[in-house]
């Protein structure tokens, strides 16, 4: 196996853990920590998912953010700060000691979740496949 073989192959698995551990924590661990999530703040599951489903919304009406950010800064840099971001959310979520402060929390991974999942990762890895003259005739 070459050295570029080896990278390409090291870069894919890399950005496959990161997009289990980013979907594992932004998204399916919802499901399975809301029921405690509505003991502790004392909502029904109703509301729980209200509040997650606005944090879908949210993410949709990002997405194109994403993407622009992803054409001009890089989509590496793009998924580290919403790595970071999604990071410090989840924290705060964590810790949050009621309702009005998990609530905004929640609603902010909404916010980081289009900034690394496979959207971003799929920019990644296209800009560094495609000739950077063809790239400049695709941006916005």
């Amino acid at each position: 196996m070459t050295l570029s073989a080896r990278r390409s192959l090291a870069a894919v698995s890399a950005l496959g853990v990161s997009q289990i551990i980013s979907y594992g924590t932004l998204y399916y661990s919802f499901s399975i920590l809301a029921p405690a999530m509505g003991e502790e703040f004392a909502r029904s599951r109703e509301w729980l998912f209200a509040v997650f489903s606005g944090t879908l919304l949210i993410g949709g009406i990002i997405s194109p953010w994403s993407g622009r950010w992803a054409d001009r800064f890089g989509a590496g840099r793009v998924m580290t700060l919403g790595s970071l971001a999604a990071a410090v959310s989840l924290l705060v979520c964590a810790w949050a000691p009621n309702w009005s402060i998990f609530a905004p929390a929640l609603v902010t991974t909404g916010i980081a979740t289009p900034f690394i999942l496979y959207n971003t990762a799929f920019a990644r890895f296209s800009c560094r496949s495609i000739p950077k003259r063809l790239l400049a005739e695709l941006r916005y």
